[in-house]
């Protein structure tokens, strides 16, 4: 998702020296994501490096609405599906240089989403500094699995999905502003891309499709599963084609 640079979205990061996150590098290192299974065992594989308070938001645990780790959180107040709207667990990575890579692009921190104990996706995160890392990417999916499948619907949002065999993967960015400050030197500004890449079992996220169309056919209101783990191509405010038939009546 793009957005346009503004004072709103500019990420603060004070640093004395730090570089911003190498963006490219010859070593395969980390977790491969170009070889996803979903038999990955997050528990294992984040072992000593979950960031425990990424996704147990405090307040939800103290009130009961959820329990750490749960998958969406607030799923007992935000019930997108009911009773049933706990749909699993999510853990996630502290930030760690190079912990997982597609190809020769590098991210910092990764996510996994379970359901029933199983994974069925992960998510995949790193902020650079060059505006060609994105494009790279798109060329290095649209090399592996073709044309993509569901792409940017409007001008204000920068996205790109692709449909596999067993999984659908998905990219998107954001665009923000870092600033350094080192002793006895000017300060510096750069811009910052923040891209993201999720892959989706694809059974699963036809799962998710399925249940969120049939509980709409019961409520006409259109609620999705919420979160981090988004697959926009079922979110009618992501989709234009899907949100017209929606206002229309024509959704089936």
């Amino acid at each position: 998702m793009k957005h346009p640079i503004t004072v709103l979205l500019l990420t603060l990061l004070i640093s004395c020296g730090q570089n911003t996150q190498k963006e490219v590098s010859v070593e395969k290192i980390g977790l491969n994501l170009a070889q996803i299974n979903f038999e990955e065992d997050p528990q294992i594989l984040l072992s000593g490096k979950i960031d425990s308070s990424k996704n147990a938001t405090a307040s939800f645990i103290e009130e009961g609405l959820s329990d750490p780790f749960d998958y969406p959180t607030g799923h007992k107040v935000n019930k997108w599906n009911g009773n049933q709207s706990l749909y699993g667990k999510a853990y996630y990575s502290k930030a760690s240089d190079s912990i997982a890579h597609y190809k020769d692009l590098y991210f910092d921190q990764i996510s996994f989403l379970t359901h029933h104990n199983k994974t069925v996706a992960v998510l995949a995160t790193v902020a650079v500094t060059s505006d060609r890392i994105y494009p790279h990417l798109i060329d290095l999916l649209n090399a592996q699995y073709g044309a993509s499948s569901f792409n940017r619907p409007t001008t204000t949002d920068e996205f790109y999905e692709w449909t596999g065999t067993d999984r659908y993967v998905q990219i998107d960015y954001s665009v923000g502003g870092s600033i350094t400050v080192i002793p006895d030197r000017p300060m510096t500004t750069e811009t910052v891309y923040t891209i993201k890449l999720l892959i989706f079992n694809k059974a699963a996220a036809d799962e998710i499709k399925k249940i969120q169309d049939d509980n709409y056919r019961k409520t006409k209101k259109y609620e999705i599963l919420y979160g981090d783990f988004e697959i926009y191509r079922q979110n009618p405010e992501r989709n234009v084609v899907m949100m017209s038939d929606i206002l229309s009546g024509t959704y089936q």
